[in-house]
């Protein structure tokens, strides 16, 4: 089953396991690739992550002094990915025709003790697709947390060559090769990876964490995908995420997409504790995105 939203050059599908975004339309036109074998857990696919976002190294932590051990489920790495909100089939709490609220609880596990309630409102308005998360801590004691959005996006008939990508990002994380960790942060400047003017995605390897952003007066960011001429997609997020994964995936069934991921935290926060979230009991954490279609 799936929500299929509609209003006006709009139209959207929303999968409930892991609140996904499978599809996003504009006056027809599709900006998000085929979901392969329509399994958002598998590619992560549009999905909201939860309770940490990208990878913890060996899958290990310690929190307030206590060490966990989550499960290594990305076996080539050794890690532990992208929590547990991906893989679970959310419950529907409203629907209408332009929106649809989907929640779900995480954690309760040895390796994340703590219990998260997450909560995602998608409403289409006249000028794109909005996303609201919420996260409540539902322990007696304070979580460490962090979340992501992790959609795909591809402009229609555009090749991999073609595509192109503005963010306003003057730093990168580049993760070491073997183990796809947080190894060195730098300026972008004189990088294949400084995108604050547009320039080409095709890079031989692009799955990096971007941060320091320009934001504008109300505390919002944003990227841009498109080709030189054409449609433009543009995906904003707030200040609550003030972190960017940009992966362009190497399968021929995602192809030519990229991944534009606003997350609250860098890989491996749970160990680095850098923008980690200390989530009070009963405390609660939203945040916004929103995504629109320029027609050039």
């Amino acid at each position: 089953m799936t929500y299929s939203l509609s209003r006006g050059d709009y139209a959207c599908t929303i999968h409930p396991q892991g609140a996904s975004l499978l599809s996003l339309q504009f006056q027809g036109a599709e900006f998000i690739p085929k979901c392969p074998n329509f399994d958002p857990a598998k590619s992560y696919h549009g999905s909201v992550i939860a309770p940490w976002p990208n990878r913890v190294r060996d899958g290990r932590y310690t929190y307030r002094g206590q060490e966990f051990q989550l499960e290594i489920n990305e076996a080539s790495t050794g890690n532990a990915l992208h929590g547990f909100s991906a893989e679970a089939t959310w419950d529907c709490k409203s629907l209408a025709e332009d929106s649809v609220t989907l929640e779900t609880v995480v954690g309760g596990t040895s390796g994340y003790p703590w219990k998260v309630g997450l909560e995602a409102f998608y409403q289409l308005g006249s000028t794109g697709l909005n996303l609201t998360l919420l996260a409540t801590n539902l322990s007696h004691d304070c979580a460490p947390f962090g979340w992501a959005f992790h959609p795909y996006f591809l402009i229609p008939g555009a090749s991999p060559s073609s595509l192109m990508l503005r963010t306003s990002a003057k730093n990168v994380v580049m993760p070491d090769n073997d183990r796809l960790l947080p190894f060195v942060e730098k300026h972008v400047a004189r990088t294949p990876y400084d995108f604050r003017e547009l320039r080409t995605a095709e890079l031989p390897f692009l799955d990096h964490a971007f941060t320091e952003f320009d934001w504008d007066r109300n505390g919002y960011s944003a990227a841009e995908v498109c080709e030189v001429a054409g449609p433009r997609l543009k995906i904003v997020w707030d200040s609550t995420m003030p972190w960017l994964q940009i992966h362009r995936p190497l399968s021929p069934d995602l192809q030519p997409a990229l991944v534009v991921e606003p997350m609250s935290c860098p890989p491996d926060a749970l160990n680095s504790g850098r923008d980690l979230i200390q989530l009070e009991s009963g405390e609660e954490v939203r945040s916004h995105i929103h995504m629109r279609v320029s027609p050039s």
